[in-house]
């Protein structure tokens, strides 16, 4: 999901939330993991 420059990612296998950058080539930089998607909408 992506807000502005934000994103928030999930991995299929995975229950943690990421958040990071998008870069300009479609990869994401993270920073922040949340341990469920309403912690992560928060930290937007």
């Amino acid at each position: 999901m992506g807000f502005h420059d934000l994103c928030l990612v999930k991995a299929v296998n995975d229950e943690d939330w990421y958040m990071g950058s998008l870069n300009d080539d479609g990869s994401v930089t993270c920073w922040s993991v949340y341990g469920n998607f309403y912690d992560a909408l928060r930290g937007l």
